[in-house]
């Protein structure tokens, strides 16, 4: 086996590993989890601090995102007067 051919295999694995392991009370594996996470988060920089503007129906799990990746609570604003959208931001990292 190549050295690319082990690291797909470990990144099939890991994906695997993500897509089985539940984290939250409401099932959200942690694939889950990282899909929303990615669309909030700063793209240059995952630990950064980060500012988002996401549809009511998802607050819940955007937060459940931030908190387990980033181990803080995102700060909720909104909502905005002309969109409707609800302003989420972070600190970035913590743990």
């Amino acid at each position: 086996m190549t050295a690319q051919q082990m690291i797909e295999q470990e990144r099939r694995e890991h994906a695997e590993y993500e897509a089985r392991t539940v984290v939250t009370e409401q099932g959200e594996t942690i694939a889950d989890l990282r899909k929303v996470f990615d669309k909030v988060c700063n793209a240059d920089d995952w630990k950064a601090p980060w500012a988002a503007k996401v549809p009511h129906q998802i607050v819940g799990i955007v937060s459940r995102a931030v908190e387990f990746f980033h181990a803080d609570r995102p700060t909720i604003t909104g909502p905005e007067p002309i969109t409707g959208y609800i302003l989420m931001t972070g600190k970035g990292y913590m743990a």
